[in-house]
């Protein structure tokens, strides 16, 4: 069951015995693989967003200053920037950190702002400092480029990370509230439960129909 003023889920449960403390998560196979395709995936689009960047640089150094190719080159990078951020965040939600590794925490929830300073703010300074383009051309795409790093930090900026802790507190809960049923404890059993336990059950029937089987099963086709 999840935790109030978050919107992060456990997806998959299997029942066990709880103990007194809270068992230490660690993700499935299936979740590692998914990360792990999420995030190669994600490093590509940035590399290709950092690779973008690199040629409006070289583009700079060579007069005269065409406009719309540096504009059409930002926009281009914001995108795959975007695009790698949001892969990676879903990844993290598959394979969280420990918040026991504070540096390791950070830098794996808040890398996709990271990423995009990187590549953003050495065109932004190049912009500004280009000795072949005037005022106005400084102004606009200068403009341009600080609004595609802004937009890309903020979108790179995860405010609400997922954690190895969290989620093993959440699945704790999940078993125990499991075994209320198991061992049939209807007395301790409330209305809230049965709602929590019905909203687990349509969980999982959604999860096995349409991400355990895929998209290519014919039974879950349209």
């Amino acid at each position: 069951m999840p935790d109030r003023g978050t919107s992060k889920k456990i997806t998959k449960i299997e029942g066990g015995e709880t103990s007194g403390e809270a068992r230490a998560f660690t993700p499935t196979a299936e979740s590692k693989g998914q990360a792990t395709k999420f995030r190669i995936i994600a490093v590509l689009s940035w590399l290709v967003a950092i690779g973008i960047e690199v040629f409006a640089i070289l583009l700079l150094r060579k007069p005269p200053i065409v406009m719309w190719q540096l504009i059409a080159l930002i926009a281009g990078a914001l995108v795959f920037a975007v695009i790698g951020t949001l892969l990676w965040k879903k990844a993290n939600r598959f394979d969280p950190a420990s918040e026991r590794d504070r540096v390791r925490f950070f830098v794996q929830n808040q890398l996709g702002a990271i990423i995009s300073i990187i590549a953003f703010l050495p065109l932004v300074i190049l912009i500004f400092t280009n000795k072949n383009m005037d005022a106005k051309q400084k102004g606009i795409i200068g403009s341009i480029a600080i609004v595609a790093m802004l937009a890309a930090g903020i979108t790179g900026v995860d405010f609400n990370p997922p954690s190895q802790e969290q989620y093993a507190a959440q699945t704790a809960r999940v078993e125990q509230l499991m075994n209320k049923f198991r061992n049939q404890e209807w007395k301790n059993i409330s209305e809230r439960d049965d709602m929590t336990m019905v909203g687990m059950v349509s969980l999982q029937l959604l999860h096995h129909h349409f991400i355990d089987r895929g998209a290519d099963d014919p039974a879950v086709g349209p």
